[in-house]
């Protein structure tokens, strides 16, 4: 057996573990959780892609996994284990897709907005997040110092195709 479909297929169950805990927790039905799990489990580009063993599954796995640490993190605030497991996924999110970025920003404007209306800064919250983007940025490190930046930004296969 392939092993990237084996991990594709490890992650989207575990993906739909995440969704069923995250809202059977946060709604106290378990029900509602087995409904929302078997919903994000036949969206096509869930299960589709997941297919393809590129990495989506493990993706659409590490965006849930940052929003069910985030909001535990804001239940129990006390707790580093919430931060240290948002700043792993969240960096192991940038490692799978670097569109992961738009995950991540939507991430920083509720931390943004929640704090603001708690009126309450956390620095602990903000230095996690430094310390997301730097493993991220560690990761991509070597690609960058043996091949350059134009290995990532001017690459073929991921610039816009240009008609001649």
């Amino acid at each position: 057996m392939p092993t990237g479909r084996l991990l594709s297929g490890l992650a989207y169950v575990g993906t739909l573990a995440v969704v069923y805990r995250l809202v059977a927790g946060l709604t106290g039905r378990r029900w509602m959780g087995a409904l929302l799990a078997l919903l994000a489990g036949l969206r096509f580009s869930l299960w589709g892609f997941g297919f393809q063993a590129r990495g989506y599954a493990l993706y659409a796995l590490l965006h849930w996994v940052v929003v069910g640490t985030l909001l535990a993190h804001w239940r129990q605030p006390r707790q580093l284990k919430w931060l240290v497991g948002n700043m792993l996924a969240v960096a192991a999110g940038y490692a799978v897709v670097p569109t992961f970025l738009f995950y991540h920003a939507a991430q920083l404007l509720a931390g943004a907005v929640v704090q603001l209306q708690r009126r309450r800064f956390e620095g602990q919250f903000w230095r996690y997040q430094v310390g997301a983007g730097a493993l991220a940025g560690a990761f991509y490190l070597p690609i960058m110092g043996f091949s350059g930046l134009a290995s990532l930004a001017a690459n073929p296969y991921v610039r816009p195709f240009k008609a001649r």
